[in-house]
Formats: structure tokens, C-alpha cells, sequence
């Protein structure tokens, strides 16, 4: 039976339990829709032989105890979809949870979809179909009902179960060290930081000339600061199309801000902030300013090599039972048709091994292949 934790007495014992283990479940319900900073409302865990919601909300509740077990490298944490469960790990505690395993990730590596979903993957290994009937609710709200404990709880029980069987099976053809792969680009501290100076790569910017660009950097940094000084949504701060435009009039006084179409009421200290921000902006040298990379756009002969290489990528990963996406998108298939060079994760590790060294040589009339259908494989030649 699922156990219910909301004092830091009973999540101390709970925690002791959970540092023997060498691997546990994790999941967590969160809101912020009316936030900056995501607000935990439940934690779930699981072992092969006791599971636990936390409620992080209660009375003088202290995670100092699951935060260490969150840090111990002799556990290892299984997520399923585990980006956001670490953003909120990364900002309860400065640093992720060590070592990862995403079952999300896994699928794909066992060929079972590009997203697979947690009820999909446990239909798929555990032929058990979950209730869904609170996927929907507010996890805020107090007391959580048992039909709500249970649905949460469910996120981590079978995940648990589904991790075994995936690893058996990654173990069995030799994937394993893929997944692993992935799990360190997943764990790059710079994805989860706070960089108020890289919120403007989240826009579609009108124009790509880099001094439009540094003041549109300027003014999202000051947007991406007050969101997380206020905790609101950014949104609730300045809309998108606010900003676009605030980087285009470049407003240089208070009245500036009438000629704003996209209107936004803002007060007098803000204006002035923001000005002082866009004052900044233009006054950087040329060798300061931010810059988007060119779209470049293929000629024939290239985009028939990114054919090629496509017909190429789609062949070798249905033998290896996997997404394409896996191995390269298609504007990583696109600077490959382009560049030898292409600093693309295909040109690295096992996807190198598996395509991009096949690729070059493909790209090169150096390799030929053909599908043998009475054996249902590739087989390639040397020319």
C-alpha cells in the first residue's frame, strides 16, 4: 500500500530507506500556470517493494532528506519524459539528481516511438491499461483524495517495473551504453540554469541583424529577471509581441512607450529600466553583439545528397529497429549534405559507428547498399 508522507519525521525514515537502494522511481506533480518558478505539490517514489507520495506542501515539511538521496550516485533515478522533473530538481537544490535513467529516452532506442507516452510503455512491457480519470486536477488542492494518491502513485509502481524489462532488453542487443549516451546531454547543468541572456532565443525574431538582436536580448533579459523576481509568468510580465516591438522602437523616453501597438501599461520605474537596458544595448561594440546563424539554403546537388542521405538514415534505422529522429533530424542530415565536417551528434559516438561514418562514405560513392528481402536486412558494399 502506498504510503503518505507529509511530515519531515516520517520522509527521514522514509529517505534512510530509500538510500539502500540501487534504484528508485521518480515522478512529480506540479503547477505553474500563475508562476515563474514551477510550485511542487506531490513526489512520488518507488522501489521494487515500497512506493510513497510525499507532500512537499505540508505544514513545515523539510526535503532536505530526499534531496540527499537525490545527490547519492549510488541510486539510481529512473524518470519517464524527465526534463521537467529535473528543472524542478535542478532549482530545489541547485544541481541534478545523479545517476539518470529516462524511460522515454530508452523507448526510443528500443524502437518503440520517437514520445512514447507512460501509458503507452506500460501497455506495451506490462500489458496493464492505466486509469487516467485525474490526469486533469489541481494537485494543489488539500486534502489529496485517495483516487488521487493512487493515479499519482501509479506513475511510479509500474515505472519501476517498466525500467527492469527495458534494461533487460537494452543489456540483451548491446544499447545500453546508448541510452547512457543520452542521459549525459540530459544532464547538462546549462539546460536547467537560470540565463535571463538567452531568453530571446525562444522568439521569433523579425529581423536577424545583430544590433536589432542585442536589443531584443536586452529587453527579454530584463522581462526573463522580473518574471523571476515577481514569480509570475512571463507573459503576465510583457507578451512576446511587446517585446519584438520594444526592440524595434527602441524607445529613448517615457512618451516612446505610446507609440506601442501591441499596448502595455507599464509603470514609470519600468519604463525607465528598460530604457537604461536598451541604452546599454546600443552602446555595445560590434564584436558583443548576439547573432543567428544564416539559414542556408541547399543547392540541387546538396539537396540530392540529403536525399540520399535520408533514404540512407531511414534504411539503417529500421534494421536497428529505431526513430530516425534518433540518429539525425533532418537539418543535422542537411549540414552533413552540406559540410564533412557537419558538428552534428551524428558525427559523434555510437550514432557515428551506426550512420554518420556509413553516411560520408555514402556521400562519397564509397559505399553502396542494397535490401536483402528474403533476409529482411541491409547489406552494404565497398566500391
Amino acid at each position: 500500500m502506498t504510503e503518505k508522507i507529509d511530515s519531515t519525521k516520517e520522509l527521514k525514515a522514509f529517505c534512510k530507506k530509500l538510500s539502500k537502494q540501487k534504484v528508485i522511481a521518480v515522478d512529480t506533480e506540479f503547477l505553474r500556470e500563475k508562476t515563474y518558478h514551477p510550485v511542487v505539490c506531490l513526489i512520488q517514489i518507488a522501489t521494487d517493494k515500497m512506493d510513497a507520495c510525499i507532500d512537499p506542501l505540508a505544514p513545515d515539511m523539510d526535503l532536505t532528506p530526499l534531496l540527499e538521496v537525490m545527490k547519492n550516485e549510488n541510486v539510481l533515478k529512473v524518470f519517464h519524459a524527465a526534463r521537467q522533473d529535473l528543472e524542478i530538481f535542478f532549482e530545489l537544490m541547485g544541481q541534478l539528481p545523479a545517476p539518470l535513467f529516462d524511460t522515454q529516452v530508452g523507448a526510443m532506442v528500443c524502437g518503440l516511438g520517437e514520445s512514447v507516452s507512460y501509458h503507452g510503455l506500460v501497455s506495451h512491457f506490462l500489458k496493464v491499461e492505466l486509469d487516467k480519470s485525474s490526469r486533469i486536477t489541481d494537485w494543489s488542492v488539500r486534502p489529496l483524495s485517495d483516487e488521487q494518491l493512487k493515479y499519482a502513485a501509479a506513475d511510479v509502481v509500474y515505472l519501476i517495473k517498466v525500467y527492469h524489462l527495458m534494461r533487460e532488453r537494452l543489456e540483451q542487443n548491446g544499447r545500453l551504453s546508448w541510452v547512457e549516451d543520452e542521459m549525459q546531454a540530459l544532464s547538462n547543468p546549462a539546460l536547467y540554469a537560470f540565463a535571463p541572456n538567452e531568453a530571446w532565443k525562444r522568439l521569433k525574431p523579425p529581423s536577424h541583424k545583430p544590433r536589432y538582436l542585442a536589443l531584443l536580448r536586452a529587453v527579454c533579459a530584463w522581462r526573463e529577471e522580473k518574471a523571476a523576481e515577481q514569480n509570475k509568468p512571463r507573459r503576465r510580465i510583457m507578451r512576446d509581441e511587446t517585446l519584438i516591438e520594444l526592440a524595434a522602437l527602441a524607445p529613448k523616453t517615457p512618451d516612446d512607450f505610446k507609440h506601442l501597438r501591441s499596448g502595455c501599461l507599464l509603470k514609470a520605474a519600468a519604463m525607465e529600466e528598460i530604457i537604461a537596458r536598451i541604452a546599454d544595448a546600443k552602446a555595445l561594440p560590434d564584436a558583443e553583439l548576439p547573432c543567428l546563424p544564416e539559414k542556408r539554403f541547399l543547392n540541387s546537388s546538396e539537396q540530392a545528397i540529403k536525399e540520399m542521405l535520408q533514404l540512407l538514415l531511414n534504411l539503417i534505422s529500421s534494421d536497428l529497429g529505431v526513430a530516425p529522429k534518433l540518429i539525425a533530424s533532418s537539418e543535422e542530415l542537411a549540414q552533413m549534405a552540406i559540410s564533412d565536417d557537419a558538428d552534428v551528434p551524428a558525427m559523434h559516438g555510437w550514432r557515428y559507428a551506426e550512420f554518420g561514418q556509413k553516411a560520408m562514405a555514402f556521400k562519397h560513392g564509397a559505399l553502396a547498399c542494397s535490401f536483402d528481402a528474403k533476409h529482411k536486412k541491409i547489406k552494404f558494399f565497398d566500391i
